[in-house]
């Protein structure tokens, strides 16, 4: 609050920030126009009427801390001149900053070694000068203070337990004012999901053109958010896997079951599933569920003997018929460790053998009290490469509707 003597009621008051009078104008009113300007007569004035001017006060409306200069002209009524006087003072900042903003997010999840902790003040009078965060009671993480815009620093979360935790913020502006501290709560997950598991395994051997898959993961901080199934096939007559690969609109599944679709025949399919939770941590791959989906009968070579006929209610609808011994159907350039054969069981049916190159797989006989088109799937044998051969052995009916060649 500046005070000086009354004068005319007309005299001028030229208010500057800074010390000197050639510093920003910041008022320059006659009296009779300070009405809502923050220039006060005697501490009050109404929009009409001035009181008697005994003593005037002057209340700058100013930016604090500014060092502000009046000058203001008073009227000499003895010789009919004007006298000028000056006075500088200096407006004190006792308001505290304002803090703005805040990263990470009440509530947020955050993992890994570079969380970025950000804050954003204001201070009207003196300036921001720093802002200073404490994780928890500073006791793992001491008290950080930045004394830079843009305020903040990075936090290796993996320092701290997973669970809950705070960060205590504060402002301080160039007057050593204060904010009072703000909490904000933020939950350390660095911890990946539970390796998913298949709750059930793929047959060995399909016929169908879908693969129908259930898993499940857990997560005991921020639980488990999604999950990505891949895989990968082979041909039965390929030297390896293809590459891992995401299946299709399976890469950011909410739900634990999954069915891949277009199985084609003759290659095998593995699956593997990846959860990851809600902070962002990723399992390990589940361990692998396979499947390899029949060939039918008709891409089978044929010896003489062999009838091919199409019925509803096989596989693909076809399937091949002999009546007589040593009557073959072959596959060439297998390679894996497991083979099946889709075949006709019935009272009077007959027996085959199964051969990979010269060596004798399996003899199979179909006879059975009931008739039925049974997939029969043999032992896995270790790996082998040669021609598959199914031979007949008598001159009972033999129906084969299809083989299964895998390498898993």
């Amino acid at each position: 609050m500046l005070t000086f003597p009354a004068g005319d009621p007309n005299y001028g008051v030229h208010v500057f920030r800074g010390d000197e009078p050639q510093g920003q104008l910041f008022a320059c009113l006659p009296q009779s126009e300070w009405s809502g300007t923050g220039l006060q007569a005697n501490g009050a004035f109404g929009p009409t009427g001035l009181p008697t001017w005994n003593n005037c006060q002057v209340r700058v409306a100013s930016k604090p801390s500014d060092q502000v200069f009046l000058a203001f002209t008073l009227p000499d009524t003895s010789n009919g001149t004007t006298t000028t006087t000056t006075t500088t003072t200096t407006l004190a900042d006792t308001t505290p900053p304002t803090i703005n903003s805040f990263t990470p997010a009440e509530g947020a999840l955050v993992h890994g070694t570079a969380v970025a902790v950000t804050g954003a003040a204001t201070d009207a009078g003196s300036g921001v000068k720093s802002m200073a965060f404490t994780i928890d009671n500073g006791s793992v993480i001491g008290q950080v203070v930045d004394m830079t815009a843009p305020y903040g620093f990075t936090l290796n979360s993996k320092l701290l337990p997973d669970g809950h935790h705070t960060i205590n913020v504060t402002a301080t502006d160039n007057s050593d004012n204060t904010t009072t501290v703000q909490t904000h709560n933020f939950t350390v997950d660095n911890t990946a999901p539970t390796t998913p598991r298949f709750t059930k395994a793929l047959a060995p051997f399909t016929t169908a053109t879908t693969a129908a898959l259930t898993f499940s993961s857990t997560d005991a901080t921020s639980g488990v958010a999604s999950y990505k199934v891949q895989f990968e096939r082979v041909n039965f007559n390929a030297t390896v896997f293809s590459a891992w690969a995401t299946a299709p609109n399976g890469g950011a599944l909410n739900r634990t079951s999954y069915t891949m679709a277009g199985l084609a025949a003759g290659y095998d399919y593995c699956f593997r599933v990846i959860s990851t939770d809600k902070a962002g941590n990723v399992s390990a791959p589940s361990s692998l569920t396979c499947t390899a989906r029949l060939i039918d009968d008709k891409a089978l070579v044929h010896s003489a003997g062999w009838v091919q006929r199409v019925a509803a209610g096989y596989y693909s609808n076809t399937y091949s018929q002999a009546g007589s011994a040593n009557r073959t159907l072959t596959l060439a350039n297998f390679r894996g460790d497991r083979l099946a054969i889709m075949a006709l069981e019935c009272p009077t049916c007959g027996s085959i053998r199964v051969y990979v190159g010269a060596t004798l797989i399996r003899a199979i006989s179909l006879a059975a009290t009931k008739r039925t088109d049974a997939l029969i799937v043999l032992p896995p044998f270790g790996q082998r490469a040669g021609t598959i051969k199914i031979l007949t052995l008598s001159t009972k009916p033999v129906v084969i509707d299809g083989i299964g060649a895998s390498r898993t």
